[in-house]
């Protein structure tokens, strides 16, 4: 039996996830947030706790004045004509996020519990939250990136299985520049969802023996210009750059840096693939990760 949740963990870090769940390792710390998604400030981290908290209230119906005074009584703001200019600029993110979503908020937010067996009897069972009508929803102060689509997807993934029924999953956040993001995916068939639910659960149990060579950034850039009709090698060079390259290059995520050491280079993912796939083992991993949610994903600006 694999729980869902540790599918999603797994899918969106596969060597995080082998450090945890196989070895044992937690890499958490207190810091610890969606660090890829935090507004670049010097006050980034704070002004994500304050946004995010603010969402939260503004989608539970809250009334904008309760929400300021609240965040004002936590005292966690700037004193003075300070602090009311950094509550302004964070709301001014909060809502347009808040009316973008509005159309999805069907009343109250549902769970289903899912209980899938998969072609070679494995179970995936867990719960799956956020659910309006027929859509699966997720709402996001961060900006939206690679983790939350690929979060999404597997739960729609799940929830179309074991329910056979329409689901669509739409995913709202902050554009990676300016703006806002969504991303919009299904409804499937529930056969093709059996089907790919059950690669993600075999590529889970592969990742636990070893650490794939899978970082979520850089493995959805490959399968994107691959699909934009690039060759192997274009899409390569275009992965490496999440790989290694700027203040958020994944190689220094702690897990990575675990698995190969500081500053790991281009050797990573440039291991030669299984005969008749792509020609190295992350081009492959990364296709059969994120390929399927390509075909039935749409991302807009808004």
């Amino acid at each position: 039996m694999v729980a869902l949740d540790d599918l999603v963990s797994f899918v969106e870090h596969p060597v995080k996830e082998f450090l945890r769940q196989r070895v044992g390792l937690s890499l958490f710390t207190a810091e610890e947030q969606d660090t890829d998604a935090l507004p670049v400030d010097l006050d980034g981290l704070a002004r994500w706790n304050i946004g995010d908290r603010l969402l939260r209230d503004r989608l539970a119906g809250r009334p904008l004045d309760r929400c300021r005074q609240a965040e004002w009584r936590r005292g966690e703001l700037p004193p003075g004509a300070l602090g009311e200019q950094v509550l302004f600029q964070v709301l001014d993110d909060v809502e347009p996020i808040v009316s973008a979503a509005q159309p999805y908020l069907r009343g109250e937010a549902g769970d289903r519990d899912v209980d899938v067996t998969l072609p070679d009897g494995t179970r995936v069972v867990g719960t799956v939250g956020g659910l309006h009508a027929a859509v699966l929803l997720r709402v996001e102060f961060s900006r939206l990136a690679a983790k939350q689509r690929i979060r999404a997807w597997v739960r729609l993934l799940a929830l179309t299985a074991a329910t056979g029924e329409p689901w669509q999953a739409v995913t709202i956040g902050r554009g990676q520049k300016f703006g806002l993001s969504k991303a919009t995916a299904g409804p499937l068939d529930p056969d093709r969802a059996v089907a790919e639910l059950a690669d993600l659960v075999a590529l889970r149990r592969a990742g636990l023996r070893e650490p794939l060579p899978l970082p979520t950034q850089a493995g959805n850039t490959y399968a994107t210009v691959r699909r934009g009709g690039a060759d192997p090698a274009g899409a390569l060079d275009e992965a490496l750059r999440k790989w290694t390259m700027g203040a958020g290059a994944e190689r220094a995520d702690t897990a990575h840096v675990r698995a190969w050491g500081p500053n790991a280079g281009a050797e990573v993912l440039s291991v030669p693939g299984p005969a008749g796939g792509e020609p190295t083992r992350f081009g492959t991993l990364a296709l059969q990760v994120w390929s399927p949610l390509l075909t039935a994903e749409d991302v807009v600006r808004l």
